[in-house]
């Protein structure tokens, strides 16, 4: 009789072998489980250890200082010191340079951005854009200090020094070049206007005898200048080949000017006269006075031309209520013309001067009379006209004690 071989207990389900598998892989998870929570048990005892040790460390440190000194106090001692973020870079570094100390900042982009540091003549900030270019700047120098401020490119736009013997303010323009100057010295102070190149047009500063002003053409030359002097102010202009071509100043006295020709030489001056008017001189080629304008002693006009030498040759004046024209020669006056109230009158003189001749109106007889001198001037002959309009003519002797008329009715 034939038997199957196998047994009743291998055909148990609880006794195979995909079970048994199942349950080692379930007991090594639940071991796996346990020996990790160990060690986390461990490592936050460890780190619970560590901290507790660091603060003992600390107590006994600081035991240690209060017994050695009664003041707490610490020391670190390193070349280098940098502090960085939490994703490790460099934001922070101090350290040491050939003149001392250097403290350097960095932007989150890694731009160096300020730094402070030690120099010959004390010490200097410099602070960068986001760019790497200059910004502003505060540097010690042997004058005393010197500050900087920078465009958005990097360049210069303006600068405050001091000196030893004062202090300046520079602004500059985009190319670099100063458009406006100021300074300060033991005098005072100034200011210059600058064009595009740099070249001061106009500059405003203080002299031992007070203020100036100096203006220049577009190619930097100085063409005019008003100043202060001794007796008040003087005012100077120059053509473009820098010769002196009008100055006019002011006195106790009043004001006066000068206008000069290409060759430096004057050619007219004016002021004020010795009576209160005005006066204008026209010189010549030797700078004598050609022709002279002014004011008489009575306030009215009074006009003088000049010989070469610059004596008077013809004059013509007027008054009140009669005005003349006089021709002179070696200061004597040998003719004059003359108009007034009744009528005119021309008188001629010798050469001494004296009257020789004269025509005119006979105000008494309202008519014309002639007259005739001697070297005396002693009148010796007379034609004239009576207060009836007969014609008359008187002769005289040298002396004038006899006299002779003839009476035409």
């Amino acid at each position: 009789m034939n038997h199957d071989s196998t047994s009743a207990a291998s055909l148990d389900p609880s006794t195979t072998p995909n079970l048994i598998a199942r349950q080692l892989i379930t007991r090594m998870d639940a071991l796996e489980c346990e020996l990790a929570s160990t060690r986390r048990t461990a490592e936050r005892a460890a780190r619970r250890s560590r901290v507790l040790a660091l603060l003992v460390a600390m107590m006994g440190m600081g035991l240690l200082f209060a017994a050695v000194a009664p003041e707490s106090f610490a020391v670190v001692r390193t070349k280098r010191l940098e502090i960085v973020d939490e994703q490790d870079r460099v934001v922070g570094l101090f350290a040491a340079n050939a003149k001392g100390g250097q403290l350097d900042l960095w932007s989150t982009g890694g731009m160096n951005s300020a730094r402070l540091s030690s120099s010959a003549h004390g010490g200097d900030l410099s602070i960068w854009n986001l760019e790497g270019r200059p910004a502003l700047g505060a540097f010690a120098s042997d004058g005393g200090g010197r500050y900087e401020v920078y465009d958005v490119g990097g360049r210069m736009n303006g600068r405050l020094a001091a000196s030893r013997g004062g202090g300046s303010f520079v602004l500059q323009n985009t190319i670099g070049k100063p458009g406006v100057l100021l300074n300060a010295e033991a005098r005072g102070g100034g200011i210059a206007a600058c064009d595009a190149l740099g070249r001061p047009l106009v500059e405003l500063s203080v002299t031992d005898r007070g203020g100036l002003a100096l203006i220049a053409d577009n190619n930097g030359r100085m063409v005019g200048a008003l100043r202060t002097t001794e007796r008040g102010g003087a005012l100077e202009l120059v053509d473009a080949a820098g010769v002196p071509a009008f100055a006019a100043g002011a006195d106790i006295g009043g004001g006066s000017f000068t206008v000069t020709g290409a060759d430096g030489r004057p050619t007219m001056t004016g002021g004020a006269g010795a009576n209160g008017g005005g006066i204008l001189h026209v010189l010549n080629s030797k700078s004598t006075t050609a022709i002279s304008l002014g004011t008489g002693d009575e306030g009215a006009g009074r006009m003088a031309v000049c010989t070469p030498d610059g004596h008077p040759m013809i004059l013509a004046q007027g008054g009140s209520d009669s005005g003349g024209i006089g021709i002179v020669f070696a200061g004597k006056r040998m003719l004059t013309l003359e108009g007034n109230s009744g009528g005119g009158r021309v008188e001629i003189a010798d050469g001494a001067g004296k009257s020789a001749a004269a025509l005119g109106v006979d105000l008494a007889a309202k008519s014309g009379a002639l007259s005739l001198r001697n070297e005396n001037s002693q009148e010796i002959a007379r034609i004239n006209a009576d207060e009836k309009g007969c014609g008359l003519v008187t002769v005289s002797n040298k002396s004038g004690t006899e006299r002779r008329t003839l009476s035409i009715k």
